[in-house]
């Protein structure tokens, strides 16, 4: 999307006609995505993985097919493994002890320890970036009042614990439109973001970490590998353009274009449909290889299937390409 055309293509992308022409590419990329997947889980001396690795050169042959289960088993293990690692760290923060310890203390003292990488690793991530692109956010986080930030995270958490404990697994899993999720709350709640500090990235890192099964990591990686399966296709938007990926063209200098990103501004319901989806289809194409997933660790299944798509070429190399982008549009 291009940043001056997002409000009038917001409506477009909600629409059931427009998801189901996305879905449907989504879904028909799928399988290429997972196979690869799977030939990444193999250990290198996997016959199938030597021949292809060797080539007709070397004349290797394939005997009996090898166990790709196995080895997608022990990748997603250790996945959720290091999950629960990072896990742990919000878990210990964002809890109804700890933030309404906060609650009596100065407003400072929350800000200054949701800075630390002990207490919310996004948080700290963003605060210590070297990355010219961050300095902005930077500069609004310094200057924003510590009651402000305080109050979005308590209200964060009280809106999301009270939306995933009164939800019910058999009816979540079964979604398929994300009016029936009911999750507006996340993006149109004001009480729920800092603007130009906390937004959907660093809300849904926290959820996530909390509660993987109900929310999913709506980050970078998450868009771009979004972009890749949706086919990189406009759908028919008047920007033709992508809709998981944003290009500031309202930058002081109308002759260029600004990097591209990932969709910031993406409603979340209807990322968390495409995820659910997903989710769908990998687990039925996991049962095929005789994995059992764990709807616990949903989303976390989800993310690492996000995050093989744009950290292996040719996607990997495209992703690089796109983030320092400035071209003349003249």
């Amino acid at each position: 999307m291009f940043r001056s055309t997002y409000q009038q293509e917001r409506n477009v992308v909600l629409t059931d006609a427009h998801i189901w022409e996305v879905w449907n590419v989504i879904e028909g990329n799928f399988k290429g995505y997972f196979d690869r997947f799977v030939g990444s889980c193999q250990p290198p001396t996997d016959p199938e993985v030597l021949a292809r690795t060797l080539g007709e050169k070397f004349k290797v042959k394939i005997g009996a097919r090898s166990d790709h289960g196995r080895g997608v088993h022990a990748a997603l293990r250790d996945k959720i493994t290091a999950y629960e690692r990072e896990a742990a760290i919000y878990r210990s923060f964002f809890n109804e002890d700890t933030l309404q310890e906060y609650e009596d203390l100065n407003a400072s003292e929350f800000k200054r320890a949701l800075q630390k990488q002990q207490n919310c690793p996004i948080v700290s991530k963003c605060v210590s970036s070297m990355r010219e692109e961050m300095r902005d956010w930077k500069r609004k986080f310094s200057g924003r009042d510590p009651r402000e930030l305080r109050g979005v995270f308590r209200e964060l958490f009280n809106t999301a614990t009270g939306y995933a404990s009164s939800t019910k697994p058999v009816a979540y899993a079964q979604y398929d439109s994300w009016q029936e999720m009911k999750l507006d709350w996340f993006d149109d709640d004001e009480n729920l973001r800092a603007e130009g500090v906390v937004g959907t990235g660093i809300k849904s890192t926290v959820l996530y970490h909390l509660r993987p099964d109900v929310f999913p990591l709506c980050d970078t990686d998450a868009l771009f590998a979004m972009y890749f399966l949706s086919g990189k296709d406009s759908f028919g938007l008047p920007s033709n353009s992508n809709e998981f990926v944003m290009i500031n063209d309202q930058k002081a200098d109308p002759s260029m274009i600004d990097r591209i990103d990932r969709n910031y501004w993406y409603p979340y319901p209807l990322f968390t449909l495409y995820q659910l989806r997903l989710y769908r289809l990998f687990e039925s194409a996991c049962s095929k290889l005789k994995v059992t997933l764990d709807p616990k660790y949903r989303y976390v299944y989800c993310t690492a299937f996000m995050r093989h798509i744009v950290e292996t070429p040719p996607e990997s190399e495209l992703v690089e390409a796109m983030r320092p982008v400035r071209e003349s549009v003249s």
